[in-house]
């Protein structure tokens, strides 16, 4: 969930009129009901973890079910944190107290230089006690688990081991957005000039092409050892002509069973696997999930998600920033009151439209990467053998992972938990029985990849399209400006 959880916290960072605390409270008051809010999910964080520790060292035997009951009640308590600090950024003033007490001295008070990540600390400081807090359970299901032989984490290398990816997926575009903002504050015409809009169009590509380098030392990936499992591999990418910098091996000391490929260009493009994942699945299995992530990198799933984002960003928020003007236009809403809220409406669209659209085109796009994966591990044809061997692997990362996988179709509550869960990859109980009904149907992947094929290209012509017709009709310089 890094991209939503980016967004919400990028929104809670923008400059709008949070309402004041409640009750007549100072600031002083508006921090200690924003500390009360957070006791609530941590207290019940602090119970779950406790609750799982004891139960699966008393009971090892039920490992996996307490693994999922844990993973559940932790993801709803995740969604509870972010509940939690909208509820103290809007309701408990803790937004305001920011915006009006981080200030430099001066006739007229401006916000302290990059302040405003002040607004979401709370959040992130539950984030990090949480991680704290969970300690116990995790290190005994380590020491539980047959078939993981690393030694566990201190809990200092536990929480920088959860601190890496959650600082380079989430912290570090938010704090980036946050020097933007003081950048244009401190010094606004500079701000405004061409030659800033004009680096910073730049900076977009170079982004994309580039942060896949400073992943390898962000995370502490290592090149994959030689042996038996990497020519094998390399083999694979040599026959379905896949090119990349290399293969990377990241130790988890058995924490994640993953598998991802990074990086728009072959020569910033890595395939990373983590070490349980490694470890745990046969040779097969583990052919089918690499020809999982070569299949994303055949099918240009990534460049694909890059425009898909760049279209959203013009589209919906230059229709969601006009809808205001032709609001306030035709009096429905006071253009005034809500000038200083201008930049909120944007941005709460572009977050729905992407757990919507961007979900289920994701969710597409990683069932045409399963049906690859079912190739590499049979030959290069979807057969029998190469559908049961991703299907086992989906199954042996489900079961590691605390996720159910059911022989019938769940209910609908389950089915939109999962969604909750699995917005952008699906869940694996949804992915498994879509390969069975192809190892049932073969003509059914043929008639899915040409469904597949016609939904991208019709999402990029709508983007396109609404593009098209909002400058046409408003204008392209009133787009520029309402963005």
């Amino acid at each position: 969930m890094p991209i939503l959880v980016v967004l919400i916290l990028t929104a809670a960072c923008a400059r709008v009129p949070w309402p004041e605390p409640p009750f007549g409270f100072g600031g002083s008051g508006s921090l200690a009901l924003t500390a009360f809010a957070f006791l609530l999910p941590i207290g019940a964080a602090i119970v779950l973890s406790r609750w799982a520790a004891a139960a699966v060292r008393h009971e090892p035997g039920r490992r996996l079910e307490i693994v999922r009951i844990y993973s559940r009640y932790r993801r709803l308590l995740g969604y509870a944190n972010l509940f939690v600090a909208a509820l103290a950024i809007a309701g408990l003033g803790w937004g305001w107290t920011v915006w009006h007490r981080a200030v430099l001295p001066a006739d007229r008070p401006v916000l302290a230089p990059m302040a405003e990540l002040l607004v979401p600390a709370p959040y992130l400081v539950a984030v990090f006690a949480v991680w704290i807090i969970h300690y116990d359970a995790e290190r005994a299901f380590h020491a539980t688990a047959a078939t993981v032989d690393h030694p566990f984490w201190s809990r200092a290398g536990h929480f920088l081991f959860q601190l890496r990816p959650f600082a380079f997926l989430v912290l570090l575009p938010v704090v980036l957005f946050a020097a933007q903002q003081t950048f244009a504050r401190m010094a606004p015409e500079a701000a405004n000039s061409w030659y800033t809009h004009a680096g910073s169009m730049l900076m977009v590509p170079v982004l994309f092409v580039g942060m896949p380098l400073l992943l390898k030392p962000a995370l502490g990936l290592k090149p994959m050892p030689p042996g038996p499992t990497r020519d094998r591999l390399e083999e694979l990418a040599r026959r379905f002509d896949f090119r990349c910098a290399g293969l990377l091996h990241w130790p988890t000391r058995g924490q994640m069973v993953n598998a991802m490929v990074v990086g728009l260009v072959p020569k910033a493009r890595y395939v990373v696997f983590t070490d349980r994942l490694m470890e745990t699945l046969s040779s097969d299995e583990v052919d089918a999930v690499f020809g999982h992530e070569v299949g994303h990198a055949k099918h240009y799933h990534i460049p694909f998600y890059v425009l898909f984002f760049i279209l959203s960003a013009v589209a919906v928020t230059g229709l969601a920033g006009l809808g205001m003007v032709a609001a306030a236009e035709q009096g429905w809403i006071d253009a005034a009151a809500w000038e200083p809220w201008a930049g909120l409406p944007p941005l709460a669209a572009l977050i729905a439209h992407i757990f919507l659209f961007f979900g289920h085109l994701s969710r597409v796009c990683e069932r045409q990467a399963d049906l690859y994966g079912c190739r590499a591990a049979d030959g290069d044809r979807i057969t029998p053998a190469g559908i049961d061997a991703m299907i086992r692997a989906l199954e042996r990362v489900a079961d590691l992972g605390g996720e159910t996988t059911a022989a019938s179709r769940p209910s609908l509550l389950r089915r939109l938990f999962a969604l909750l869960r699995s917005w952008q990859h699906g869940s694996i109980d949804e992915r498994i029985r879509f390969l069975r009904r192809v190892l049932e149907r073969p003509e059914l992947e043929r008639r899915f990849q040409r469904r597949a094929y016609w939904l991208k290209w019709a999402i990029v012509a709508a983007h396109v399209g609404a593009i098209v017709a909002i400058g046409s009709y408003f204008g392209w310089k009133e787009v520029a400006k309402a963005m």
